[in-house]
């Protein structure tokens, strides 16, 4: 699996682990009923507005993250093709 679908696997599953965490934190404190019901099906609508929000911020980060670590390979590959090629320059010389 290549690197940038790890970081974006990465950032999804914090979303979820956060989606998850913000359930458990409504059972025990704010609201009352199951903690299944909370996580999935009996989600307060302002609770499923912030959980939506963070998920999707997460995805964002991924793939911003993802571009950025392509984009720093694509530079370390020109940067040694360039060393490679004044090396053979000044082996020229």
């Amino acid at each position: 699996m290549k690197t940038e679908s790890k970081i974006i696997l990465g950032s999804v599953g914090l979303g979820l682990f956060l989606w998850i965490s913000d359930a458990l934190l409504d059972y025990f404190i704010f609201y009352e009923g199951t903690f299944t019901g909370l996580l999935i099906t009996d989600i307060p609508s302002h609770e499923l507005y912030i959980r939506l929000l963070i998920m999707v911020c997460f995805a964002v980060f991924g793939i911003i993250c993802s571009l950025l670590v392509a984009n720093q390979k694509k530079i370390e590959q020109k940067l040694a093709s360039s060393l490679s090629f004044q090396q053979q320059l000044l082996d020229t010389i």
